[in-house]
């Protein structure tokens, strides 16, 4: 658990914005939150600690829609300095510039999964109640399993891992599909 703050505070930038998304998100779904705090040194560093959402759509898009958010920002920061760096060599102050591009864009990368129990909670609406058909149980299964998985790969500090393996080879596999 100390390694996920670890990764929380080495990449704080994207813990911040993927706390403030889903701030934001309990504001438009009349949401209550229990704990606004942002940063904390515990599993919720990143989160905000929040009651859990009365609808399976609900607590869909409170995962979704910071991962989207952050992966957006992530990927626009992330693969142009990628780009400059590894691709075109760059040096001096756009080197630099293009370093603490790099650096936001990784710390976005790394904080795009939901927290352990918004998972759990979106995984417990879709297969353990009445509250998705079967269609959007098929339809939501890959978005759920990833969530699970990143959620616990966040909560132990490892997508600082994926973050930073995603910003950095971003423009190879880029150019394997221009």
């Amino acid at each position: 658990m100390i390694t996920g703050y670890i990764a929380k505070l080495l990449t704080f930038p994207g813990a911040l914005m993927h706390a403030l998304w889903e701030h934001i998100l309990c504001r438009i779904f009349g949401t209550p939150i229990e704990d606004p705090r942002y940063m904390r040194s515990d599993e919720m560093c990143g989160h905000i600690e929040h009651e859990v959402e009365d609808s399976a759509a609900k607590r869909f898009f409170m995962c979704f829609l910071p991962f989207l958010f952050n992966l957006a920002i992530g990927v626009v920061t992330a693969f142009p300095a990628a780009a400059g760096l590894f691709w075109n060599g760059l040096t001096g102050a756009d080197a630099a510039l293009s370093a603490v591009m790099l650096w936001v864009g990784i710390s976005m990368l790394s904080n795009v999964f939901p927290s352990v129990e918004d998972a759990l909670m979106l995984w417990d609406a879709l297969y353990h109640r009445d509250g998705a058909s079967m269609a959007g149980k098929i339809l939501l299964a890959p978005f759920a399993a990833v969530f699970y998985a990143g959620s616990y790969l966040d909560k132990w500090g490892l997508s600082l891992i994926t973050g930073a393996l995603t910003a950095v080879f971003m423009p190879y596999i880029g150019y394997l599909f221009v």
